[in-house]
């Protein structure tokens, strides 16, 4: 077992200075920091280049895991099926 396979994905929100009609956000599900700009550079062109902010964000807990989901893909602007299979293609050692 990795150090990778110990770690869980977190929800970071990604910031930029942004001119008219770009892009100037985007949540990330990474493992840590660097994992995350890495992501947002490789799938935005509008954060290609320059400086970006990197924020952690706590998502609210609640009491049942799927009401836990609903939050966090209602929080990130994705449906329920499109956060599980996201988890399933970035599971480590299955």
């Amino acid at each position: 077992m990795t150090k990778q396979d110990n770690q869980k994905l977190k929800v970071f929100l990604v910031t930029r200075k942004a001119d008219w009609c770009e892009d100037y956000a985007t949540a990330v599900l990474a493992v840590d920091k660097l994992h995350t700009e890495r992501c947002a550079r490789c799938n935005s062109d509008n954060f290609r280049k320059g400086k970006v902010d990197v924020t952690e964000q706590n998502p609210k807990l609640s009491d049942s895991a799927k009401t836990q989901q609903e939050e966090l893909a209602d929080m990130i602007g994705i449906s329920v099926d499109t956060l599980n299979n996201y988890k399933k293609t970035h599971r480590t050692g299955s």
